[in-house]
Order: C-alpha cells, then structure tokens, then sequence
C-alpha cells in the first residue's frame, strides 16, 4: 500500500481547515460571502478623491459668493506689462496650505 510522504499530510491537512466540513447533528449555516479586504484602501481612496472633487464643484459653484475671494488675497502678486502678466497667488498659496494641514492631522491615523 502506497503512503503519502509527511508533507502532502501537512498539506492535506491545511486545505481540510480552509474548507471546514460541517459538524453531525448541527444545522447548517448559510455560507458567508467572502470580502477582500486588500481593496479596502483603495475603495476608501476613491469616496475620498470624490469628496475632494464634490467640494471642488462647490467651491466653483458658489464660490462669487463667498466673502473672499480666492486669488485676489493680500498677498498675491500681479505683475502687469505691455504683452504679458504675470501672477503670482502667494496668500493663496499661504492660505491652502494651512487649510490642507489642518485637514491632514484631522484624519491622521494615530
């Protein structure tokens, strides 16, 4: 009689406990739908980048509105000359900058 050598008995043994055979005299329980969790960063990535791009259509919308107008800060340098200007959003700059620090250590993993 042929006897399989002792590492297909470890293997065997590691596939019998990914598929668990049910137990005599207990029901049956439906079957549990497996998730992947490795794509768990990227889904939560995407609803993030669609925060970011429904805060960007609002911001665009409604954005004549708002008390301050963005890109005409104290701060933000206009050079005017004969065939070109030149600006530069330096308060701007200051200012997003700030903004998206503080968001950042909102949602800093701890």
């Amino acid at each position: 009689m042929f006897r399989a050598p002792h590492d297909s008995r470890r293997l065997r043994r590691a596939f019998s406990r990914l598929f668990v055979r049910p137990r005599r005299g207990l029901r049956k329980r439906a079957p549990r739908a497996k998730i992947d969790f490795r794509m768990a960063p990227f889904g939560k990535t995407l609803i993030l980048l669609g925060c970011v791009l429904v805060a960007a259509g609002l911001l665009l919308t409604f954005g004549n509105r708002l008390p301050f107008r963005t890109g005409r800060l104290p701060g933000d340098f206009v050079w005017r000359g004969k065939g070109a200007t030149i600006y530069f959003p330096l308060g701007t700059c200051l200012v997003l900058s700030i903004l998206f620090s503080l968001i950042s250590l909102l949602f800093r993993r701890r």
